[in-house]
Formats: C-alpha cells, structure tokens, sequence
C-alpha cells in the first residue's frame, strides 16, 4: 500500500496539477520532453540536487518498470501513428534477452568460440524519463499547471566502444483517464 502512496505523491508532484477548474485555458494539448533521474553509474551526479534520490528514484522505478514486468501495469510501444499495447512476448525482451558472444580460439584464427549469455533488465540503466504532458494557464491568476499523461522510462544504448549512443525508450505507461483508445 505505501508503494502506490509514493507513487500517487510523486506523480502529483512532477505534474504540478491543480483542480479542474483552476486549471485554467490549455496552452498546449500536448508536449514531450526528457527529464533526468539520475545515472547511478554516474561518479559525478549529485542525487538530491540534480534528479531524484537515489532510494526514491529506485523505489519508483521499480514500481512502473516492475508493475510492467509483473502485468499490473500496462505498456504501450510507439509506433508511427501512435502507440499500441504491447505484447507479453515483447514486454519479456526487455526483461530478460538472450544473446551470443563469439571470441577467437587462441592458436586457431580461424575458430571461434560460442558463448550464449542473458542480459537481465538493469534499472541503474534507466537514466532519464519522458513525459507526456498538457499545460494550462490561468491569466487571471497567473497561475500555470500541467498533468502528466502518460511517461517513458529511457535506458541509454553504447555503441561497441562502450560510447553512449543516445537514449531508448522502453514503452509508454499512460495514467488511467489518458490510456489509448485503441488496445
């Protein structure tokens, strides 16, 4: 029970919402933006100062990434027009992937040795998260507010060197009035 309390609190609190009705006139319907969590494999990141603390930036982490994993939460994948549910089979790639490593055989630069491995979802990998938000604001109060629609755990991807490539997103997790109408 105190999971879904952090998660309702934490969720009120980066949507800045208010009321319906002192929400005030739409700015915008829409707009996508990447936010920071933190890279806990990061030596210079500051938890507290520049992304969340490292034992709230888990806990919640682990509720939406893990409510996926589990089935309690569901996943939406981008496609090009829109998002679409995703399947158990799809959402189990993430989880959990089988690969190969292939390394010469010393004395044989012809041979090569097969080695399957299985890479398990790391959430230390998720750095940033993507939010779907609507703004409003209230000219007679000067007052701004925005609801969050739906977020998108980004995991960073490394080219061969090990360099970072950019970030990839998981899938969508939409909040209940905001969900697709096609599933």
């Amino acid at each position: 029970m105190m999971r879904y309390a952090i998660l309702i609190a934490f969720t009120a609190f980066i949507s800045c919402s208010t009321s319906p009705e002192k929400r005030g006139d739409v700015i915008t319907e829409e707009i996508n933006y990447n936010v920071s969590i933190g890279d806990p494999l990061a030596e210079e990141t500051t938890f507290e100062i520049e992304a969340l603390p490292a034992d709230k930036r888990k806990e919640i982490l682990e509720q939406w990434i893990g409510g996926v994993f589990e089935g309690r939460i569901k996943a939406y994948l981008p496609v090009p027009k829109g998002e679409r549910l995703m399947t158990k089979e799809e959402i189990s790639l993430i989880k959990s992937k089988n690969d190969t490593v292939s390394e010469e055989i010393p004395d044989k630069p012809e041979e090569f040795k097969i080695t399957p491995i299985v890479h398990q979802f790391n959430y230390d990998g998720v750095t940033h998260v993507k939010f779907k938000e609507r703004w409003y604001y209230d000219e007679a109060t000067n007052h701004f507010s925005k609801e969050v629609i739906a977020l998108c755990p980004l995991v960073k991807t490394f080219d061969e060197t090990g360099e970072v490539r950019g970030l990839t997103a998981l899938f969508w997790i939409y909040f209940d009035e905001h969900k697709p109408e096609k599933e």
